[in-house]
């Protein structure tokens, strides 16, 4: 689950990867990320 703001944005869940890193992507450019919190489900 992904919240953004206080509001879910992406709710799925993909049995595909059971566990492993994390990595956050983006197109280029100048992109910074902020209080990024990871829990487990």
């Amino acid at each position: 689950m992904i919240v953004l703001n206080g509001v879910t944005t992406v709710d799925t869940h993909d049995a595909t990867y059971k566990s492993g890193p994390l990595a956050l992507q983006y197109a280029g450019g100048v992109i910074k990320f902020r209080n990024v919190q990871v829990m487990k489900l």
